[in-house]
């Protein structure tokens, strides 16, 4: 992951934990280890952590990160 990324990574973690989307040390580890970016079509890679649904093949989309913390 490049630094960009990761750097977005954690502020939406931050966001969302300061939002009180998440509360739970094993979810923010699951957000830190999983690449979202690797979920989702090339030329939307820096969009990954934008909290918003995304498109993704098939006509369906990866849900909003928000969505996701539960």
């Amino acid at each position: 992951m490049n630094e960009s990324l990761l750097e977005k990574k954690k502020a939406l973690i931050e966001r969302l934990k300061l939002e009180g989307f998440v509360k739970d040390e094993a979810v923010i580890r699951a957000f830190m280890k999983v690449p979202r970016e690797d979920f989702v079509p090339d030329e939307l890679r820096d969009s990954a952590y934008d909290d918003r649904p995304l498109p993704i093949p098939g006509g369906q989309t990866i849900s909003a990160p928000h969505r996701e913390a539960y």
